[in-house]
């Protein structure tokens, strides 16, 4: 009598543990769906997030490309092929390329001077 119900008892704990083990694997497999679901909708957001901010750098980028530059009516001087800047001026007598968005202008310079005015550039 005493072996029965302890085997009455033993069962019964069993299902308990049973059930409440499902239970909690139950509420662990919901937890889990609703992480993927987060890490989803945060990858998604930050993925749109870094094409918003690659699309603004190629903007800028094409707006600093001198071909743009030339297009909104600018035009570039090169010397042997490359932009005059400050520290490769030419010579007095030495051809320069100016270009513009249709034209290539060759000229021969006549003398550089300083610029009396350079607050105002």
């Amino acid at each position: 009598d005493r072996l029965a119900a302890e085997i009455a008892r033993q069962s019964m704990l069993h299902m308990r543990l049973n059930t409440l083990a499902i239970h909690r694997l139950g509420m662990e497999k919901m937890h889990i769906k609703q992480h993927i679901k987060t890490l989803k909708a945060s990858s998604k957001r930050i993925l749109k997030q870094e094409e918003t901010k690659q699309a603004n750098i190629s903007l800028q980028l094409k707006f600093l490309n001198p071909k743009h530059m030339l297009a909104r009516g600018y035009s570039l001087s090169l010397l042997d092929g490359k932009i005059i800047k400050e520290g490769n001026l030419p010579l007095a007598n030495q051809v320069i390329t100016t270009l513009t968005a249709q034209h290539e202008i060759k000229s021969v310079v006549k003398e550089i001077e300083p610029r009396k005015n350079q607050g105002n550039a």
